[in-house]
């Protein structure tokens, strides 16, 4: 049993919500580290989540599709929809995961001072630094080894396998395997996050929020709670946070990493 890294992608094409720091036009990627010594526990209890719900029809969980009850999920009531994401919740907050996350747009080099040479995709530059995160984690924080990385298909077909040569001193698997979610049941894990994530961040600019939004927020806090993070801090959503708030956590992010100059200055070039 290996430790495993599980990739998804999110993001809100086509939603117009914006504040000052969160764009619409955004692209992240979502790593979640599982250690070999959870590992089959944690499938384990997926599996048996998802038995729970058999009767219902369900075979996977995609989480964007189960709260806007589309395919599969066409059927469910509320109360349904909310018992599944509380008990995955339940599951994942049973145990110390550490995530890596990396968001980017057309602008992220120029807002942090980086040259770009335009030969990836915004998609590709996310893919790449979320890799470059969990490359500075095994090389600096916790030493594991021989680990392998699944990332849900999108970017790249599955059975797909993306190397970085950088990680061969790390694992005899230096590359990302492309797979189909129903390939490995972790990867719901990875599907969970990246969806709540984006969701959680749409739900702070969000003015008028309503009672079911109240109710994500607090199950995603819980969701989030034993998380240790790099690329975000995984802290909790006050009931009361707007969008001033978030653009201003935000930006007190870029003022910590030095690269506020870089930023005010793009910015101020755009607006003129």
């Amino acid at each position: 049993m290996r430790d495993l890294f599980v990739i998804d992608d999110t993001g809100s094409p086509g939603n117009v919500s914006e504040s000052l720091m969160l764009k619409s036009d955004r692209c992240t990627y979502l790593a979640v580290l599982i250690e070999k010594d959870i590992r089959e526990e944690l499938s384990n209890k997926i599996i048996k989540l998802l038995k729970k719900y058999e009767d219902l029809g369900i075979k996977e969980f995609h989480f964007t599709d189960l709260l806007n009850r589309r395919k599969e999920y066409d059927k469910l009531e509320t109360n349904q929809v909310k018992d599944i994401f509380e008990n995955f919740a339940a599951i994942l907050n049973s145990f110390i995961l550490t995530l890596f996350v990396q968001t980017m747009t057309s602008r992220t080099f120029e807002e942090n001072g980086l040259i770009d040479d335009g030969s990836m995709s915004v998609e590709e530059k996310a893919l790449h630094f979320v890799i470059n995160r969990i490359f500075i984690h095994v090389k600096d924080v916790d030493p594991i080894r021989n680990f392998e990385i699944f990332c849900d298909e999108g970017i790249e077909k599955a059975g797909t396998r993306k190397y970085y040569e950088k990680l061969n001193a790390f694992t005899d698997r230096p590359f990302v395997t492309f797979m189909s979610s129903h390939s490995d049941v972790l990867l719901q894990v990875a599907d969970f996050y990246a969806f709540c994530l984006n969701r959680h961040q749409l739900l702070a600019i969000k003015k008028n929020r309503t009672d079911f939004d109240h109710w994500f927020i607090k199950m995603t806090n819980t969701a989030f709670a034993n998380c240790q993070s790099s690329g975000f801090r995984a802290g909790l959503m006050k009931e009361k946070t707007g969008a001033q708030e978030y653009d201003q956590m935000i930006l007190q992010r870029y003022k910590e990493t030095g690269s506020y100059p870089f930023w005010k200055k793009f910015n101020s070039k755009k607006d003129k």
